[in-house]
């Protein structure tokens, strides 16, 4: 049994303004393609994956208008392409000088 996302599309944690819910990438979850008209099919073409799974599929294999309609739900949330591309860029974290010192020194 599949649990439905949240009629908002968004877990509730999501609604209290947090960017994004914790997400375990082994997790079990499903694929969902929003239909483009209003009253469309939606397709479901990967279930019952891991997490990493289908967010592969959703950046690997769908085009840029599917990816752009494309849900990965979970039981914890569902994630949309803007979460999705947030998960996977790295953490900006700022280079301490001895860093950059280091970086600098190393290109020399």
């Amino acid at each position: 049994m599949v649990n439905q996302p949240a009629a908002s599309g968004i877990a509730p944690i999501q609604a209290r303004g947090h960017s994004m819910v914790p997400i375990d990438l082994e997790m079990r979850a499903y694929v969902v393609i929003i239909p483009p008209e209003l009253g469309g099919m939606a397709a479901l073409p990967c279930w019952d994956v891991s997490v990493a799974s289908a967010i592969r599929y959703v950046v690997g294999e769908l085009s840029g208008d599917e990816r752009s309609r494309a849900v990965v739900c979970t039981p914890a949330a569902s994630l949309f392409i803007n979460e999705i591309r947030g998960a996977l860029r790295p953490a900006r974290v700022p280079q301490s000088r001895l860093t950059e010192e280091a970086v600098r020194l190393q290109a020399e």
